[in-house]
């Protein structure tokens, strides 16, 4: 192999080398090697980081994916709500379409703590809306108030029953802290 310079401070010490190649010239492992060795890791800023919370700052969201749109209450897994305080805030609700539906899609997504449940609200996606078209609901809230930990169920209130094993729509929550 040929002489090969050493960069003057090695930032990246548990980088495995590039080992040699068969057709690719000695040299240029050489160099890729050493220019990989000045690369400095440093980590990504957080908003937790930046801000000296303690933890991060949100938003915080939970999604839902509708395979079935029948019309029925509890139809599909119950999710927690999180994060750095006791009491959130809901923000935005946001459903997106994966397939055309011939009837408006109304779902209903409750909030359960401590064994009482409160409506966050009603969120109906138009059957004329376009697929990949983000619907957002950022008022007409029945309540926006969410505990820590409280848990997230959802009711389809309203739909023409389509199904899809890989979704016919998604509906986002989101809060903050």
């Amino acid at each position: 192999m040929a002489n090969k310079p050493t960069p003057s401070i090695n930032t990246n010490p548990k980088l495995n080398p590039i080992l040699p190649i068969q057709g690719v010239p000695d040299q240029l492992i050489s160099v890729l090697n050493d220019r990989f060795r000045e690369i400095r890791l440093v980590p990504a800023a957080t908003p937790a980081a930046s801000t000296g919370t303690g933890g991060a700052a949100g938003p915080f969201q939970r999604t839902l994916l509708i395979r079935n749109t029948a019309v029925a209450n509890d139809v599909a897994d119950h999710l927690t709500c999180w994060g750095p305080s006791a009491a959130h805030l809901v923000v935005m609700v946001r459903g997106v379409l994966r397939k055309a539906i011939a009837a408006d899609l109304t779902l209903r997504i409750n909030s359960v703590n401590a064994g009482v449940t409160s409506v966050i609200g009603s969120f109906t996606i138009p059957s004329s809306t376009p697929v990949d078209t983000p619907v957002d609901f950022a008022s007409g809230f029945t309540t926006t108030s969410l505990q820590d930990s409280s848990v997230f169920t959802w009711d389809i209130t309203a739909s023409d029953g389509s199904t899809d094993p890989a979704g016919v729509a998604s509906f986002t929550v989101e809060w903050q802290p």
